[in-house]
């Protein structure tokens, strides 16, 4: 007699499995999973549970492939009468129309297509998205928002007797979620097979027999003799039909309370909050959160848009956390009322994990505070300004309109206006929020990103042009890059600054007043000018792969002060912010020079 837990040796990775090991679960595949004398397909079937025990008891009674109504109906003497439907026949008593599919499945030449039910995505409406770089589908739940509830790769083609690999993942909470509203279990359906040696076991099962099928609970066993196969290995196929009890239905963790908003204590209010009570709330009842708060939403620009000067969020028009003030460097105030007023309760119980006491001092000293915003805006107009300057410069030079600020910046303060400053894809990673205790390679990061802004965003090809039109030596410049042909500008207006020379009808006199003070440096060394940081700051913009004496002298030349980074570089980046502001307003003073 054999044991009901025996596999035979080629199928024994099956047994070892864990199909519920992972987040995400396949609950449909058609794969070559132990070599390519492998085979399997399964799929998942929901299965109520009047019929769970006959399912799960029985031998190779349920099909492991889906059953369509077609595809390419046939009329039936000129008359149609068509019905589409998917079925996971079963030889169950009491089941006439098999039972219904997670995944469904249909053939149309040498290919099988699998997707998923629409039902279940109609049940937690997921949208689709489709993925260029590895020809799979994801599935997307955007009110969560979730991203890849499902994976899906949805094709297998049959070519010279082989099957490519096709599957569908799910999200192992929807999964429950789904075995919960259905009140059905889950239910892996599968077929596979594998060769093997004939080994003194299966000869002792198998006797004189070339084929032999084992009933066992739960699968069906076929073993045959392949006594023409060319390897000792191969000698022996197994095949399996079988079923495997994934999910039972038990609890909701998806839909049951998504619209709950229970009760929270905030700090500096008596009595815990409900949404009824929320609404009842007079308008200027605020609770404050620490702006760390952000930095789940900060991670996904593509979808959330945070107002950094006010610490406010939306979501793609869904739902916003507005009425929002900065209060002091690290906090935003929120209106009570309206935090309850739109957000899904898992927004509102994410700003609860951030809370923190009202201030203790007074509100409009702690308005007046600088934050993030507020140093990000001064640093983004700067630059345009920068870029306005020079726009001015060249259409001095030549009479007429030729450039505005974005030909030289890469900004323009129309459309920074019009849009949002900060919604700008090179302005929005400086926004970000700067939490005290950030480590050093954050802040090499966030010196990376203001370099990308400032620095890289200047055009090498417009700033050469308009000094060529001021008759420079193009040889003299043409090794140069964007901040030292900035750098040109600055030292021609340092020039004008300081002696009251005209900058265009004395140009060669400029120039040659320049060159005097460049032949007295030192090689290598720059004319102090206001871009000294900002050549600085282009230096550390790949400080992290260098190194530690490398980064630490990079640190100390463009003046960060290692006696404050005790608690963190987050102070320090703030005074990093405030410099490049200053710098970026010298440069505007000295540009204007050349206008004068």
């Amino acid at each position: 007699m054999i044991d009901e837990n025996w596999w035979p040796e080629p199928l024994e990775k099956l047994s070892e499995e864990n199909p519920l090991a992972d987040d995400r679960v396949v609950v449909a595949e058609i794969s070559t999973p132990w070599g390519s004398n492998s085979f399997r397909e399964f799929n998942t079937a929901l299965v109520p549970p009047d019929f769970l025990a006959s399912v799960l008891e029985s031998s190779g009674c349920v099909e492991h492939q889906v059953s369509p109504s077609g595809p390419h109906p046939s009329s039936y003497r000129g008359n149609f009468d068509y019905d589409p439907w998917f079925r996971i026949r079963a030889g169950v008593e009491g089941v006439e129309n098999g039972f219904e599919p997670l995944v469904v499945s249909w053939k149309s030449g040498e290919n099988k297509v699998w997707l998923p039910d629409q039902g279940f995505l109609m049940t937690y409406g997921l949208v689709p998205r489709i993925s260029e770089e590895d020809n799979l589908i994801y599935w997307d739940d955007p009110e969560k928002p979730q991203p890849n509830i499902i994976i899906c790769k949805p094709v297998s083609v049959y070519s010279r007797g082989l099957k490519s690999e096709a599957r569908v993942l799910i999200d192992k909470q929807y999964l429950q979620d789904y075995a919960t509203v259905r009140n059905c279990s889950l239910v892996q359906v599968y077929y596979a097979s594998n060769d093997g040696y004939l080994s003194a076991e299966i000869l002792e099962i198998m006797g004189d027999k070339q084929s032999k099928d084992i009933m066992l609970k739960g699968r069906l066993i076929n073993l045959f003799k392949n006594i023409h196969a060319d390897s000792d290995d191969s000698k022996l196929k197994a095949q399996v039909w079988g079923t495997r009890h994934l999910i039972a239905p038990k609890d909701s963790p998806v839909i049951e309370g998504r619209w709950e908003y229970g009760e929270l204590k905030w700090p500096g209010i008596k009595e815990p909050i409900t949404y009824k009570l929320a609404s009842k709330t007079m308008p200027w009842e605020y609770v404050y959160v620490r702006d760390s708060v952000l930095n789940k939403y900060e991670e996904h620009p593509e979808s959330y848009d945070i107002h950094p000067e006010y610490g406010s969020v939306s979501y793609k028009g869904q739902w916003s956390v507005g009425y929002c003030r900065r209060v002091g460097r690290d906090f935003i105030q929120i209106e009570l009322k309206k935090l309850y007023g739109g957000p899904p309760p898992d927004v509102v119980r994410h700003f609860h994990q951030h809370a923190v006491e009202p201030p203790s001092k007074s509100l409009h000293k702690h308005f007046k505070e600088l934050n993030i915003g507020t140093r990000s805006k001064r640093i983004v107009y700067n630059l345009v300004e920068v870029g306005e300057l020079l726009a001015d410069i060249n259409n001095n030079i030549m009479g007429e309109i030729l450039f505005t600020s974005d030909d030289f910046v890469n900004l323009k303060r129309s459309e920074l206006d019009y849009s949002g400053w900060w919604k700008n894809p090179f302005v929005r990673p400086i926004t970000r929020h700067i939490p005290v205790e950030m480590g050093k390679n954050g802040f090499l990061e966030r010196c990376r990103d203001l370099n990308t802004l400032i620095v890289e965003g200047l055009s090498e090809k417009n700033l050469r042009k308009v000094l060529i039109k001021m008759n420079i030596d193009n040889r003299s410049i043409e090794r140069l890059r964007g901040l030292k042909l900035l750098d040109m500008f600055n030292q021609y207006g340092s020039i004008v600054e300081d002696t009251g020379l005209e900058f265009i009808s004395n140009k060669e006199e400029i120039e040659k007043r320049r060159l005097e003070k460049v032949s007295r440096s030192r090689p290598g060394e720059h004319l102090k000018t206001p871009l000294e940081l900002l050549f600085a700051l282009n230096d550390l913009r790949n400080a992290a792969s260098h190194r530690k004496e490398d980064v630490d002298s990079l640190l100390d030349k463009a003046g960060i002060k290692k006696a404050s980074l005790k608690a963190g570089w987050g102070y320090e980046l703030d005074r990093l912010y405030d410099r490049l502001g200053d710098s970026l307003e010298d440069v505007s003073r000295i540009l204007s020079a050349l206008l004068e």
